[in-house]
């Protein structure tokens, strides 16, 4: 970002900014879907890793897995007694090659390793950090953390922390053809370079919003409710709900292609009002960074405390009552019914029913998203009931945890207490698009992460995208699929200029 959003003016947002001088250790990586021990080792091996090493030395990883897991979760891990013949052994040693220093190192608690009968030869971990293989057998299936591995990682995610360095904006880290970290099976690709479809004298740049300036922040609010005044933001709200295309849009593998060009085409449409909005580019909204300063405070996040209002008022059925989208300024396009509507006026407001403060929703910060992003050098199969490959990690994930955490996604046949974020009107709340902004960024990130961001469309593979689906019914979005814009197709000429081109 350039310099002056790091010297804004006295009335600027400006948070602490935590010492990210050099790249945070490298994270532990969660494997959601379970596995036999064997086939999660062979994972972790595919990731130049292994199965997480349980020592004092790897204290933070071990913390990190135990994170991700339920009260009652468990994960493989890489302690075992297989032995080189893989029929059991005595003898307890770690995959990586450190040395198990014994119970007597730990006490027998912490471990309790079994040796009855049902005892497998195999060791998992709880979220409390024991250690067990009490009735458990190695092939039985678990979900797994493989160890930290050492690699390079997205220069600009890293950048945009260090007031020192300039962030490279929205193309991600490194030169024009040159991936920014050292791709995992990455692409050789030969092919020719993509069309550049930039206007030079009025390029995209997109900022953070945590970091923005006060006058950034406000030609966005300006430009939204501008558009909200002409009509135009009621149109993509109403497609983003469309029920045709959000079989397209969500779930499968056009989430990220498709989420990007409706990003693009609002962005469009704000260019199109002129004069000061000729040159906007959208901001994006960097939640990893509210997550490292303020934890589960989600009150005293950036996103809440800039312009754009915080929680709803419970008193009030959840309305925004302060900043720029109250009730007298704003109108949403959407309230699913009488339920959402003001209880002191009745009026439609825009809702937010935001998790209470010190509850973990499982927001990720910077390691986490970090993690989500080279994970997986793979785009990820449509409806394989596999949660892996790049848009399962963005979409099942960070994006579903943020926009439920800020919104509110809670309904029971008896009470409804979304907000508009938790909902298909999502587009209705302002944060729908600093929130998607930051997700298409860390697809960006990992196509330049793995070099898929100078491959030409006529090359594209099947680790770049893959619409397929295996052994399941029901949407898949293949490569050639017609993104489904219905609601936006309808509109008057102007609309849909990226998608139409």
């Amino acid at each position: 970002t350039p310099q002056d959003a790091y010297t804004a003016p006295v009335d600027a947002y400006t948070a602490p900014q935590p010492d990210y001088s050099s790249p945070p250790p490298s994270p532990v990586i969660y494997v959601p879907t379970a596995k036999s021990w064997a086939d999660a080792q062979a994972y972790c091996a595919s990731r130049n890793s292994n199965l997480l090493t349980i020592t004092g030395d790897n204290l933070d990883a071990m913390v990190d897995c135990a994170e991700y897991l339920s009260p009652t979760g468990l994960a493989w891990t890489g302690l075992n007694r297989l032995g080189p013949d893989g029929y059991g052994t005595s003898t307890y040693e770690f995959v990586s090659g450190v040395d198990f220093p014994g119970a007597d190192a730990y006490g027998e608690g912490p471990f309790a390793l079994g040796d009855g009968y049902s005892d497998g030869n195999c060791a998992y971990i709880s979220k409390g950090l024991q250690t067990s293989n009490m009735g458990f057998q190695c092939d039985e299936t678990l979900p797994f953390c493989c160890d930290p591995v050492t690699e390079a990682y997205p220069s600009s995610m890293t950048n945009s922390y260090d007031s020192n360095v300039p962030d490279t904006g929205y193309s991600g880290g490194g030169s024009t053809g040159s991936g920014s970290g050292t791709p995992i099976g990455g692409s050789d690709y030969t092919g020719p370079s993509p069309d550049n479809n930039v206007d030079p004298s009025c390029p995209r740049v997109r900022k953070e919003w945590n970091t923005a300036t006060q006058a950034e922040r406000q030609l966005y609010i300006d430009a939204i409710l501008q558009l909200s005044a002409d009509g135009t933001l009621q149109k993509f709200v109403e497609q983003h709900s469309n029920m045709i295309s959000d079989r397209q849009a969500h779930g499968t593998s056009a989430f990220l292609p498709w989420h990007r060009a409706f990003l693009f085409e609002l962005e469009d449409q704000i260019r199109a009002l002129g004069g000061r909005f000729a040159c906007t580019a959208l901001l994006y909204w960097n939640w990893a960074r509210d997550v490292e300063l303020y934890g589960h405070a989600y009150s005293d996040y950036s996103i809440l405390n800039s312009g754009l209002g915080g929680s709803g008022d419970p008193l009030d059925n959840y309305c925004v009552n302060d900043g720029a989208f109250t009730k007298s300024a704003y109108t949403p396009y959407k309230c699913e019914d009488s339920r959402w509507m003001s209880t002191e006026d009745g009026k439609c407001c825009l809702r937010r029913n935001t998790a209470n403060n010190y509850q973990s929703s499982g927001m990720l910060g910077l390691r986490g998203m970090l993690n989500a992003i080279i994970s997986d050098s793979y785009y990820g199969i449509d409806k394989d009931n596999v949660l892996d490959g790049i848009r399962d990690n963005l979409e099942k994930g960070p994006h579903d945890i943020s926009h439920c955490t800020i919104g509110g996604c809670r309904r029971t046949q008896y009470a409804d207490s979304r907000g508009h974020l938790g909902s298909s009107s999502s587009p209705d709340d302002p944060i729908f698009w600093l929130l998607h902004g930051f997700v298409d960024y860390a697809w960006a990130l990992w196509q330049d992460f793995y070099e898929f961001e100078i491959m030409h469309k006529d090359y594209l593979t099947q680790a770049a995208y893959n619409g397929q689906a295996s052994g399941s019914t029901g949407s898949i979005s293949r490569l050639d699929d017609k993104l489904s814009f219905i609601i936006l197709n309808q509109q008057t000429p102007g609309f849909l200029k990226y998608i139409n081109s």
